[in-house]
């Protein structure tokens, strides 16, 4: 341990005592999330889809009748080969434990929706794909996303969203692990396109193949109580498109299987003008990385924690970067 190095050093908390004993931990799929859970079982036929009192044999019958305001309610277990699409508005998509699914409606992924003020919590997407390698559990198409209690494993892209220049979208409690199209590059666990904000707390990711644990596009981003393991992921927080950064109480962990030596990737899709200088997206660009952020760098040799492609107008980073 005399070997690592501390990098802007500005307080001390559990990380540093999770850091302190990282050498017993693994640089695999295993050191992300625990998603283990016993084989889900299909739940009955009789209540497997509820809109108020009426029953659904399928979730694409009950997606085309959900209404504005309504609720579904999914019974917990596998739900293999169903899926579906929505765009009633104001509505809310639950199960009171974890329902699981597998395939796509519409070449796109499981739940395809259109409306706004969508709250979908308790949901399972594992080893979702299509001809487009970005299938995943959510596909976003409205306007004000919160999702909660959400786990995705072996998807293609396992959350994304549209651009909406006004939605706010709001992720808590996201867990997965081996997400991404293998040698694609292009497909990320969770990808949310251009919008207001971009609210993420609560999650547990790794090893994305290639693409990022999360790439936002939001104006701002604003990412808390979240562990994320790279393995083979890119990068694992890319904020494409620069804007407000704001991160806090976060672990993230760069291993030797990662290509891309950058753990947090700032502005690198801005547009270029004449002379290949890029250009800020959005009028506010800040970073704000607060002290109880640490980053720990396994790369031989070591990466770069933060690299910005514009010059924020604001930059204060005092967290914690540990290399060999």
């Amino acid at each position: 341990m005399a070997s690592r190095r501390a990098f802007l050093l500005s307080g001390v908390g559990a990380f540093v005592t999770a850091a302190a004993s990282r050498g017993n931990e693994t640089t695999s799929t295993t050191a992300g999330p625990n998603t283990s859970e016993a084989t889900p079982q299909p739940p009955t036929a009789s209540n497997r889809y509820l809109v108020g009192d009426i029953s659904y044999g399928t979730l694409a019958q009950a997606l085309a009748a959900l209404r504005d305001g309504q609720t579904l309610d999914i019974a917990p277990g596998l739900h293999s080969g169903q899926s579906g699409y929505s765009r009633a508005s104001n509505i809310t998509i639950q199960a009171s434990e974890e329902a699981v699914f597998d395939s796509v409606y519409g070449g796109k992924a499981t739940f395809v929706l259109g409306g706004e003020n969508v709250t979908l919590q308790n949901l399972a997407g594992v080893g979702i794909t299509n001809e487009s390698r970005n299938g995943g559990l959510i596909r976003f198409e409205g306007r004000h996303l919160t999702a909660t209690g959400i786990r995705i494993d072996r998807c293609e892209t396992g959350v994304l969203t549209r651009d909406a220049s006004d939605s706010i979208v709001k992720l808590n409690d996201v867990r997965g692990k081996e997400n991404g199209t293998p040698g694609d590059g292009q497909s990320h666990a969770i990808y949310v396109g251009a919008c207001a904000e971009l609210h993420v707390a609560n999650a547990y990711l790794a090893d994305t193949s290639i693409g990022h644990l999360i790439k936002s596009r939001a104006a701002k981003n604003v990412i808390t109580r979240c562990r994320l393991i790279e393995g083979s992921a890119s990068r694992a927080i890319d904020i494409c498109n620069g804007g407000v950064l704001e991160i806090s109480n976060t672990y993230l962990k760069q291993t030797q299987a990662t290509d891309n030596p950058e753990v947090i990737g700032y502005g690198a899709e801005c547009t270029k003008d004449a002379t290949g200088a890029r250009l800020p997206t959005y009028p506010v660009n800040t970073v704000n990385i607060a002290p109880d952020v640490y980053c720990i760098d396994e790369r031989v040799p070591n990466g770069t924690f933060f690299r910005a492609f514009i010059t924020p107008t604001t930059y204060n980073n005092r967290g914690t970067y540990i290399g060999r």
